[in-house]
């Protein structure tokens, strides 16, 4: 894709390729610079870390960015790495899609649908420094998140709605418990949780991988089907 073109692709719509997010950089006062630089850098497989400021009614950021560059590169044909840190309250779907060479952070939170259909790449969601309650403790992402993910890696520290990787197929995550219906569907890829679990575990999971610390003894009667238990430890 063309320079002109692939600037073009991130502007249309009247939509950022973050969505509404704003800028919180010295180095760039207006989302054309961002548009400018994430472009320049998508074209030419540069490497470019950025902070922004997100709000709760931004969603699905990062979803024009990644159809970019797997328009460009494919899955995994980029050599560049975009590094983005957004701080605050993020809305549904924040970094869906994603795909290699996308390493994407949140300090705050976000809603539902957090890595929705992520092919690859990393993501990190933390809580704010000072947050006035125990991040293991706090659900601080919505439900469905990680929903028809096939590929990359996602790390949460806190816990997750519910239906937790649903449908997931080859992406890998950390999270520090969840509500209900984890797993639900997984066929492929390796969850940790690293806390308590919802009822329903792993209904109509079919493969991958699943590792539940259970240090209260619980998990067993949340698990739908028995057979899918191979060590309890």
């Amino acid at each position: 894709m063309a320079g002109n073109a692939m600037d073009s692709c991130l502007k249309s719509s009247g939509n950022l390729p973050f969505g509404r997010a704003t800028s919180v950089s010295s180095a760039c006062t207006s989302y054309g610079d961002y548009n400018q630089m994430i472009s320049d850098a998508i074209e030419h497989e540069k490497v470019i870390c950025k902070t922004m400021k997100i709000y709760n009614i931004d969603r699905a950021v990062c979803g024009r960015i990644a159809g970019v560059v797997a328009k460009k590169y494919g899955d995994t044909g980029f050599a560049g790495q975009l590094n983005i840190t957004f701080k605050g309250s993020a809305g549904q779907s924040f970094a869906c899609f994603l795909t290699p060479g996308m390493s994407i952070r949140l300090v705050g939170e976000a809603n539902d649908y957090v890595g929705k259909g992520m092919a690859g790449g990393e993501l990190v969601v933390t809580p704010v420094e000072t947050t006035g309650f125990v991040p293991e403790e706090a659900t601080i992402v919505g439900n469905t998140c990680l929903y028809g993910a096939t590929g990359g890696q996602v790390f949460i520290r806190g816990k997750d709605g519910e239906r937790f990787a649903v449908r997931n197929s080859l992406a890998q995550a950390v999270v520090e418990g969840t509500g209900d219906h984890c797993c639900e569907y997984m066929s492929g890829g390796c969850v940790v949780i690293l806390g308590k679990v919802g009822i329903n575990v792993a209904a109509g999971m079919t493969g991958g991988l699943a590792y539940i610390l259970d240090e209260d003894d619980t998990l067993i009667p949340k698990v739908i089907h028995m057979k899918l238990l191979e060590k309890h430890l």
